[in-house]
C-alpha cells in the first residue's frame, strides 16, 4: 500500500513500530520515494528509516510528567479548597461554641438573665447559619 501511494505521488512517509533483525522492536519514521528514469518510469524505490525510539520514549515520559504535574495540582488545589472550608466554617463553630459555654455559665447562675441567654441563643443560631452558608457557597464551587 505503502509503495503504491509512493508510485502515485512520488513519495510517502509513515511512523510506527518496526522490527530489527534481532527481533527487538524500534518506533521509526521511514520515507519512501519512488525512483524513475529520465524517462519518467518507474525503477524502484529508495526508503530511509529513521529509528525515533529515543525521541517516543522522551515524549511518553514527558506526557507522564505532565499527567503526574496535573494530579498534583489537583490534590493541592482540594488541599487548599478543604483549608478554606475549614476557616470558613471553624470561626461559626468557634462563635457557636463559646456561646454555648456563656448560655451553661448563665444558666447555672440562680436567677439566670433570660434576656441576656435569648440574645446569646440568639447568636448560636446564627452562628450556625453562617456555617452553612460557607458550606453551600463551597458545594457551588
Amino acid at each position: 500500500m505503502l509503495l503504491q501511494t509512493a508510485t502515485i505521488f512520488g513519495r510517502v512517509t509513515d511512523e510506527g513500530w518496526r522490527v530489527r533483525k534481532d527481533g527487538s522492536r524500534y518506533w521509526a519514521n521511514a520515507v519512501i520515494t519512488a525512483m524513475r528514469d529520465s524517462e519518467e518510469k518507474l525503477i524502484g524505490f529508495s526508503k530511509i528509516t529513521r529509528d525515533l525510539s529515543e525521541r517516543k520514549r522522551a515524549a511518553e515520559a514527558l506526557e507522564a510528567t505532565r499527567a503526574e504535574l496535573a494530579h498534583v495540582a489537583r490534590v493541592m488545589t482540594m488541599g487548599e479548597i478543604a483549608a478554606s472550608i475549614a476557616h470558613e466554617v471553624n470561626q461559626p463553630l468557634t462563635a457557636v461554641v463559646a456561646n454555648a459555654d456563656a448560655c451553661r455559665r448563665m444558666l447555672a447562675h440562680e436567677s439566670p438573665d433570660l434576656d441576656d441567654i435569648r440574645e446569646t441563643v440568639a447568636d448560636i443560631a446564627e452562628a450556625g447559619t453562617r456555617a452553612g452558608r460557607s458550606f453551600r457557597g463551597f458545594a457551588r464551587c
